[in-house]
């Protein structure tokens, strides 16, 4: 009745959009799966040396990346769930090649699991001896802040993985993160030398920012 009583061109939009809206509420909600195979603690580290520094003192700082990704997905309402049964021995060597293999576990887990993409935080395990991320491989953590004992005021971000997206349907995972580091000068001493513990209030929030912001704007990638 409403119908007939409206101009033709707006019965027809009026009727668009009730079409799309019922079309929306009877599609399956779109989830996105996150898995991840490190520590997900970031962590602060003390090193002596250089090339092959020495990790002496080691501890959890107050920041989960499992929580870091769900809340920046959350915040492009893409709804989100975090698996533990998502089995990372079938990713072997992943750093040097991916194969029809591991394409085929992905893209099974997604479809019993109900999921239109996962999002995979991978642990780099493999290096050449150039690399510089292996000075950062050992260590409890796997991401973190880390000190050099021959520098006071300086200290670095590093990240010792790979965030990797598979999307259903595509058959192939896409880099999205590699691992890196980054270091930053402070304007003041940075740890005890006794208790090598972090002494500065600005390096545990800067690091923490940085981060957070590397990985919103990793997962900003995502179309």
């Amino acid at each position: 009745m409403l119908l007939r009583l409206l101009p033709h061109h707006s019965s027809m939009k009026l009727l668009f959009c009730f079409l799309f809206s019922i079309s929306w509420f009877l599609s399956p909600a779109q989830v996105t799966g996150i898995a991840l195979n490190i520590n997900q603690n970031m962590g602060y580290v003390y090193l002596k040396g250089a090339f092959k520094a020495k990790a002496l003192n080691e501890y959890d700082l107050n920041y989960h990346l499992a929580d870091s990704i769900s809340v920046n997905l959350k915040r492009r309402n893409i709804k989100n769930q975090v698996f533990d049964t998502f089995d990372f021995e079938k990713l072997q060597d992943f750093s040097r090649h991916t194969s029809n293999k591991m394409v085929s576990y992905a893209e099974d887990f997604c479809v019993k699991n109900n999921l239109d993409r996962l999002i995979l935080v991978i642990k780099k395990d493999a290096y050449t001896i150039s690399d510089p991320m292996q000075m950062f491989f050992g260590f409890d953590h796997d991401y973190g802040i880390a000190s050099l004992s021959m520098y006071d005021q300086r200290a670095m971000l590093f990240y010792n993985l790979y965030v990797v997206c598979f999307t259903k349907g595509k058959n192939k995972f896409e880099k999205i993160l590699n691992p890196s580091y980054k270091s930053h000068l402070f304007s003041s001493v940075l740890f005890d030398k006794e208790k090598l513990t972090l002494i500065n209030d600005e390096v545990e929030p800067y690091f923490k920012n940085l981060f957070d912001l590397k990985i919103k704007e990793t997962l900003d990638k995502i179309q």
